[in-house]
């Protein structure tokens, strides 16, 4: 039996980003500029940071940003401002983003 939790439910959002990383000539290196993205988005957004791919790569990254709250226009808004964050920070480029929502 499904258990009902108010009347308006949660809404969770993943986006997962690939990262390229040109000019890193070590795994300390990208692993050294992806801590540094890392720890600047949680502070920034509070949302879930995870690596998720590409771990042995010197030159890609997978990043994974979480993000709950009630109202899908808040997330899908932290998701996005993340991810531009990322952009302009300038120590990786975008290969491709997606995100996905989940209503509970």
């Amino acid at each position: 039996m499904k258990q009902r939790f108010g009347s308006m439910g949660a809404v969770v959002g993943v986006c997962v980003i690939k990262l390229g990383f040109d000019g890193t000539t070590s795994l300390k290196e990208k692993r050294s500029r992806m801590n540094s993205i890392k720890d600047r988005v949680r502070r920034r957004f509070e949302i879930a940071v995870a690596e998720t791919g590409e771990l042995d790569s010197m030159r890609k990254a997978e990043l994974t940003f979480c993000a709950v709250s009630s109202e899908e226009a808040l997330v899908c808004s932290l998701l996005e401002k993340a991810v531009e964050f990322v952009e302009d920070m300038g120590t990786s480029r975008i290969i491709d983003t997606r995100i996905e929502l989940v209503h509970m």
